[in-house]
């Protein structure tokens, strides 16, 4: 990495990603807690991204950074007139959802910090281990908030909600899946990786690992794998229960998938008797679904879905034509979490999913140059 990567963006990056872990010791601070409501550690990442949007972008900007930078220069125009049209309410939606755009100037930082196959099994490798033992402590110390489930306990993890955590953590696990070949670790990833799962009680993060853990495995283990299973887990249901009962963890019910479906069909309905101002610009600055296209349409409008859309599909294109397999799984992980999710306006979540739009962007970019100097050569 260069000196400026080093000491200067890494440690922000790092306290970006972790400052989370801050809660255990201030859970006051937490947005639940009724004594504060959001307090001075939630600021911490708009203070790292801040100090490190300076050295992200190089004072000699060439050809192919200019052209990767002018690629999210319409996303966020489209975001900051939409705050114009907002001005005179206060739309915290929008602002969250501008701000985690900024993510996206992380991409070639996030290339340099990750280059190493080895590093980056180490670095999920830990923080696998750290999200676990801090959602693990909740079971015996109490959560940062009982306030998650009406049908028993949901470790919050450090990133604010349950479903936050059992997002990365499916994500952070699939990453280590592609690259480890080591059957012991990859078992105990698995393992540390399920239980943390099952602590935050999010369906979500458990769809999204157990479609990566499927896409991953060889061939000739995914049936084996589909059969041995759920027979394990029919043979072992009596324990299971008890320890479910013990530990007072949320019940697996249809209950929240039944109210989803009625705000859904409910916010369809209104969509209906929007104005043509409404339509386009949004018509509300309260989050109304747990859905990430609707829930843009709610506080932004069909311009705002639009442009995000047309991102994301440009993106997945360029994974698909470079084979980029990994990001191309990372897109199918991100899209699962959108269906249940307000993710793209969402800490940190958000934030990864425009880094990793920029890093497609970024490498795309390298590749066009690289072809047109191998085409200047050639003649």
């Amino acid at each position: 990495m260069f000196r400026r990567d080093k000491y200067w963006i890494a440690p922000f990056f790092l306290v970006f990603i972790a400052h989370g872990l801050l809660y255990y010791a201030f859970p006051e601070q937490h947005y639940t807690s009724s004594e504060g409501g959001g307090g001075w550690i939630s600021y911490l990442k708009y203070v790292c991204l801040i100090v490190t949007l300076p050295a992200l972008i190089q004072a000699r900007i060439s050809s192919s950074t200019l052209s990767w930078i002018s690629f999210i220069v319409i996303p966020i125009g489209v975001s900051l007139c939409l705050q114009l049209y907002w001005v005179n309410e206060n739309n915290l939606l929008l602002f969250q959802y501008t701000i985690a755009m900024f993510g996206y100037f992380f991409g070639p930082f996030a290339l340099r910090f990750f280059e190493s196959r080895v590093f980056v099994e180490r670095f999920c490798l830990v923080a696998i281990f750290v999200i676990f033992a801090s959602t693990t402590s909740e079971l015996f110390f109490g959560g940062i908030s009982q306030d998650f489930s009406r049908s028993g306990l949901r470790g919050a993890g450090p990133f604010i909600n349950p479903n936050n955590t059992g997002i990365i953590v499916a994500i952070l696990a699939a990453v280590y899946h592609y690259y480890s070949r080591t059957k012991v670790m990859n078992a105990a990833i698995a393992l540390l990786a399920a239980l943390t799962l099952v602590i935050t009680g999010s369906k979500t993060g458990m769809a999204i690992y157990a479609a990566m853990a499927f896409v991953l495995l060889p061939s000739r283990w995914r049936f084996t794998v589909l059969l041995v299973v759920p027979l394990l887990l029919l043979m072992s249901m009596d324990e299971i229960a008890d320890l479910w009962s013990v530990y007072e963890l949320r019940d697996f019910s249809l209950e929240s998938g039944e109210i989803r479906s009625v705000n859904i069909f409910a916010l369809l309905e209104k969509l209906t008797d929007l104005s043509p101002m409404e339509t386009l610009f949004g018509f509300s600055n309260t989050s109304l679904i747990d859905n990430a296209y609707l829930d843009m349409m709610s506080y932004g409008g069909v311009s705002l879905v639009m442009s995000f859309v047309v991102v994301q599909l440009i993106s997945i294109f360029h994974c698909i034509r470079l084979r980029m397999k990994l990001a191309g799984l990372l897109h199918g992980a991100f899209f699962l979490a959108m269906l249940t999710t307000d993710l793209p306006r969402l800490w940190p979540t958000g934030y990864m999913y425009w880094c990793l739009i920029s890093v497609t962007i970024f490498k795309a970019r390298l590749h066009e140059k690289s072809y047109a100097s191998a085409a200047r050569d050639f003649n």
